[in-house]
């Protein structure tokens, strides 16, 4: 019966529910991956005309590079994008 119960049945094993929390940070683009709370880094944004995945890209007009759907690509600040301001997609 004991090695049926520890064997099978594993009551030997505590069982708990999982808990956690995640964490997302977004960061800015900077020139050689620098941290941008320290000073001198530089933030290193590419035009959105340059993006093929924009709809403000020159490649519209052109060939599109990018294989999913454009979108109008929009620049904000820390504040500004943590704020959800659609579905995810």
């Amino acid at each position: 019966m004991g090695i049926y119960q520890l064997w099978y049945e594993g009551s030997y094993l505590a069982s708990s529910s999982v808990t956690g929390a995640v964490r997302f940070t977004l960061q800015q683009p900077t020139e050689h991956s620098c941290d941008p709370t320290y000073n001198g880094c530089k933030n290193q944004f590419a035009s959105v005309d340059t993006l093929d995945y924009c709809l403000q890209s020159i490649a519209v007009n052109v060939t599109v590079n990018c294989p999913g759907n454009q979108y109008r690509c929009r620049f904000y600040e820390n504040i500004g994008a943590q704020v959800a301001v659609g579905p995810s997609i």
